[in-house]
């Protein structure tokens, strides 16, 4: 038999390699549109195949291996043959070729292509600069098909069933376990909001609550005795710095992808700070909120300038600084035996001397229209105004989510404004252009509706089962618990 040949090859005498599988299988609808393609006009492009052979046998039958998708087409065009280059080849030629061939495809999915390249390194001895050059991509860009391997089973699945796109999965697989399980939580939480979830969300949930800073960390990244086990965090492999070109998104940021080492360099770093510095007067202080008695958080102090003189110091108790000593000026009278200036005695003294004119006149204001409506409470329902009114200040209260379930349940098209953030301004333009239109009895229609939204479309122990919703349904003689049964018995009857 020639190296190479062409010719009309049994499709029962071919077998398609168990190997080269995809996620996802092949695309039903597109394999009809081939097969009838081929009805018309044939296989315009011959498959590959090589001979099988059993052991050391005469050859038995053709083993496939590029064009699965034009064999199956064709046997559901009723085709008896398909023209087929019988080649000559062993498992690593064989290997190469469907992989190539796989990742030429427009529709070839990311676990498909990093499968693909793992086969290639552990089979046929490929380097990740090898599979650049083959497949004509950057280093980075193998390097982080290939991280996809790293995907916990649950975050792979949500890759699957289309629930995330590939940059999505791409920030989690870089990883450990245990933050892809804390990534994956805040992704689904996402996904369960009708605006679903960014990269940027991801990214900026990663970095803040995940991934630490390690230029913003007080103690010294180069010492290796704060934590001796652990070594200096320059060397360390578990920082994204190590690693970069898994990283471009970060630029130059070094980020510790080890929490609890992280944690115990803060926690030592703190304990050594207080005990070199215990000639200071050291108050402890929070970069952020804190309800500690004895922590002044960020609105009652003041880092000191340069040049200002300062019997204070701050040692920061939270954060990646924690440890860091700084001097402060006391700027509230909350906290402990600190006085205030007279300056801030007086100024803290017309403060509340405003809260409390604001506080009585609310209460006058309340008085007053307690009286309005025990003298006649259905006014506000009759009067079109003002029960306007009732429904736009319900609706400016109500959570986002269940204002934008609401908007989309009726239908409501939300266009947001430039230079607006979130959805909050158009949901209230849309509430208003829909309400000049409505009559009394359509605003007291809707004025139900927005009180039991948040109900609309959440099961479990905070849905219908014990919400809101089903105890207006009970005032209206509609039971629940007969509709939750209808429900399970026809998901029951679909399951079989």
């Amino acid at each position: 038999m020639p190296l190479s040949e062409i010719k009309e090859i049994s499709l029962e005498e071919i077998h398609p390699n168990p190997r080269n599988r995809r996620i996802g299988g092949f695309d039903a609808k597109r394999l009809e549109e081939l097969a009838e393609s081929i009805k018309s006009i044939g296989v315009q492009q011959p498959i590959i195949v090589r001979p099988s052979r059993n052991g050391d046998g005469p050859a038995a039958g053709y083993d496939l291996v590029a064009g699965e998708r034009r064999w199956r087409a064709s046997k559901i065009a009723g085709q008896d043959t398909v023209p087929a280059i019988v080649r000559e080849l062993n498992d690593t030629q064989v290997l190469e070729i469907q992989t190539i061939e796989n990742l030429q495809r427009e529709d070839v999915h990311p676990l498909d292509e990093c499968d693909g390249y793992y086969r290639l390194m552990e089979e046929a001895g490929y380097t990740p600069e090898d599979l650049a050059a083959k497949v004509c991509r950057s280093l980075p860009y193998i390097y982080q098909r290939l991280k996809l391997r790293s995907l916990i089973e649950p975050v792979r699945q949500m890759l699957i069933d289309g629930d995330i796109h590939i940059s999505h999965a791409l920030l989690v697989a870089k990883l450990p376990p245990d933050q892809q399980e804390e990534a994956r939580e805040f992704i689904a939480q996402q996904l369960s909001f009708d605006d679903g979830v960014t990269v940027r969300m991801i990214q900026h949930h990663i970095e803040t609550n995940i991934l630490m800073d390690l230029h913003t960390a007080g103690f010294s990244k180069s010492d290796p005795e704060l934590i001796a086990e652990a070594g200096p965090c320059t060397i360390c492999q578990k920082r994204t710095g190590y690693q970069p070109v898994l990283f471009p998104e970060l630029g130059k940021k070094d980020l510790c992808m080890d929490a609890q080492c992280f944690q115990r360099k803060l926690d030592q770093f703190f304990q050594d700070q207080r005990e070199a510095n215990a000639d200071l007067k050291l108050v402890e202080i929070a970069k952020h909120w804190s309800s500690e008695r004895n922590v002044l958080n960020k609105y009652q102090y003041k880092v000191a300038k340069k040049g200002n003189e300062t019997e204070i110091y701050g040692i920061i108790v939270d954060g990646a600084e924690r440890g860091k000593i700084v001097p402060i000026v006391i700027s509230r009278t909350q906290y402990g035996s600190y006085e205030s200036t007279p300056e801030q005695q007086k100024a803290q003294a017309e403060l509340n001397e405003q809260k409390r004119i604001l506080t009585e006149r609310c209460r006058r204001t309340w008085d007053l229209i307690q009286e309005h409506i025990a003298a006649d409470p259905d006014v506000f329902f009759e009067n079109e105004v003002m029960l306007r009114f009732i429904v736009e200040a319900t609706f400016e209260r109500a959570l986002d989510d269940s204002r934008r379930k609401l908007c989309k349940v009726r239908g409501w098209e939300l266009k947001k404004g430039e230079n607006e953030y979130g959805l909050g301004p158009a949901m209230n333009r849309a509430l208003n252009n829909h309400m000049v239109k409505m009559s009394a009895s359509e605003l007291k229609h809707l004025l139900i509706d927005i009180v039991l939204m948040h109900d609309y479309d959440q099961g479990g122990p905070y849905g219908v089962g014990s919400g809101v919703m089903k105890r207006f349904a009970g005032l209206l003689q509609i039971s629940v618990d007969e509709i939750d049964r209808q429900v399970r018995a026809e998901r029951a009857a679909a399951a079989k």
